[in-house]
């Protein structure tokens, strides 16, 4: 994490090719086409023009403006979407309710009675009375939902799929692709959060 004391990151050099743009696009229409006016790729510009070191947020107006040349006045007036400072994230920490801590056990207690078959074995685990092990071998296991709905996305799930299903693939490599290669206007921890969630879904079905 970088402290008040560490020196600001260098702006980035201005681009070769400036590039005007055309409201009312948004910012990440206006980097595609700036990215392929410079022959780069929009996915790498976008991570270039991103706040250091991660360089997985959004694009940062005094990053955009260093390398078009353009005030960040300027830039945050046609776009005013676009960020000029980091924004301060707000970490909480979940807290589960009675029900969804005790569906928690009743997991894990069939995931371990797929090893042992002994009731009395599990309530030694789990140091629980026997009526909680049958209440919870008894219960019909739901499919795992996913917690979290995507619509950004849905225009680009043909694409992703066929890609979630090869764990050879990076979610990194999915993101760039989407950006690359379908212009789709999405962030990175969008994608890492849905591709995660769906691989998690799969290895539940599997072990279901």
């Amino acid at each position: 994490m970088t402290s008040l004391l560490d020196p600001p990151a260098p702006l980035p050099a201005p681009l070769p090719i400036p590039v005007r743009p055309r409201p009312p696009e948004s910012v990440n229409s206006y980097i595609r086409r700036l990215a392929r006016a410079n022959h780069l790729r929009p996915s790498y510009l976008r991570i270039y023009l991103a706040q250091p070191p991660q360089h997985l947020g959004s694009v940062r107006a005094p990053r955009l403006a260093a390398a078009t040349g353009r005030s960040v006045e300027a830039l945050l007036h046609t776009f005013p979407d676009l960020q000029a400072t980091p924004r301060q994230r707000q970490v909480s920490t979940p807290r589960l309710t009675p029900d969804a801590a005790q569906e928690l056990m009743f997991e894990a207690i069939r995931a371990e009675a797929r090893t042992t078959f002994s009731i009395r074995t599990l309530m030694k685990t789990f140091g629980v009375p026997s009526r909680t092990i049958i209440k919870a071998l008894a219960r019909v296991e739901q499919p795992h939902p996913t917690s979290k709905n995507f619509p950004i996305l849905e225009p680009f799930r043909h694409h992703i799929e066929p890609l979630i299903t090869n764990p050879a693939i990076t979610i990194w490599a999915i993101w760039t692709t989407l950006i690359d290669e379908h212009d789709a206007d999405v962030s990175y921890g969008t994608v890492r959060d849905y591709v995660t969630s769906r691989r998690r879904r799969a290895e539940w079905d599997q072990q279901s």
